[in-house]
């Protein structure tokens, strides 16, 4: 599915509760949508890849995921930031 068609579904049937984007950028292609029920819960995101983009997001996925697991390992036991 295209991004236009997830975020017309999103913004019809969620009504703004859900957040959709297009978060394409170079070779990475994915709309991602965000959940957050209230100001005490945590987001969730969901990405939406196309098949065919697969291999291309593997790559820039998992340098964001080294950035990400990164900054937890520095922030382990509840430091601040």
């Amino acid at each position: 599915m295209e991004y236009n068609v997830i975020k017309k579904f999103i913004d019809e049937k969620y009504k703004g509760t859900l957040k959709c984007y297009n978060v394409s950028k170079g070779d990475y292609v994915a709309t991602h949508v965000y959940f957050k029920e209230d100001n005490y819960s945590f987001q969730w995101k969901l990405q939406i890849w196309n098949k065919s983009n697969y291999k291309s997001n593997i790559i820039p996925h998992e340098h964001y995921k080294q950035d990400y697991t990164k900054w937890e390992e520095e922030n382990k036991g509840g430091e601040s930031f």
